[in-house]
C-alpha cells in the first residue's frame, strides 16, 4: 500500500472514486493519510487489509467526511471478524466492498452483507487466486445478486469488455501511471 494521497485526490477530482491503498501502511501513517483527505472534493475511498484488525479499527476511528467507500481484503474470511468490521464501517455510512479471488469468497461476502464484490483476477499483484479477472467475473455475475467490480487485467481499453461481461465497475491502479 501507499500512503500518498495525490492519485486518489486526482481521480476524485476527475469524477471517479479515488481509492487510497493503505493495506501495508503503518497505522500512524495511515491516520495521517486519512486526515489529509479531509475536506477534499469528490468521492474518496480506502483499501484496507482486513486481516490487520488494529489497522482496520484505526482507520474506522479516523474516518472523515468525504470517505464514501472502503475496500476490505482478507487472506481467509472469518465471518465473526468480517461482521465486526462491517458494523464498524456501517456506522460511517460508507459503501463496503470485499475483494475476492474466488466464488466461495464472493458468496461469503454477499452473505455477510457487502455492498459490492471486487473480483481480483490472477493478473493482479499480491494475494491472488488461479482465475483470471474475466473468467472470475463471468462466474460471479452468474451466481451473485451483489454488484461486481473487476481488478486485474483491466486497462483503459478493456473497461468496456468488463461492462459487457456484467461488471458494474472496475478498479484501475498502476495502469493510471502509464497514461
Amino acid at each position: 500500500g501507499f500512503a500518498e494521497t495525490e492519485m486518489a485526490e486526482k481521480a476524485a477530482g476527475a469524477g471517479f472514486t479515488g481509492i487510497l491503498n493503505l493495506e501495508d501502511v503503518p497505522s500512524g501513517r495511515a491516520v495521517q493519510a486519512i486526515e489529509a483527505l479531509t475536506g477534499k472534493c469528490g468521492s474518496l475511498g480506502l483499501k484496507l487489509n482486513g486481516d490487520d484488525d488494529k489497522s482496520v479499527q484505526t482507520a474506522a476511528n479516523a474516518l472523515t467526511k468525504g470517505i464514501s467507500t472502503v475496500i476490505l481484503s482478507y487472506a481467509e474470511i472469518d465471518s465473526g471478524i468480517v461482521a465486526g468490521h462491517l458494523k464498524l464501517f456501517r456506522a460511517h455510512n460508507v459503501r463496503l466492498v470485499l475483494e475476492v479471488t474466488s466464488a466461495s469468497e464472493a458468496l461469503a461476502g454477499e452473505k455477510a452483507g457487502f455492498d459490492i464484490i471486487l473480483a481480483k483476477g490472477s493478473e493482479s499483484g499480491g494475494n491472488i487466486g488461479e482465475t483470471t479477472s474475466f473468467v472470475l467475473l463471468q462466474g460471479l455475475v452468474s451466481v451473485l445478486k451483489t454488484p461486481v467490480w473487476v481488478r486485474g487485467g483491466v486497462g483503459l481499453s478493456t473497461i468496456a469488455a468488463c461492462r459487457a461481461g456484467g461488471a458494474k465497475g472496475v478498479l484501475l491502479d498502476s495502469q493510471l501511471y502509464l497514461v
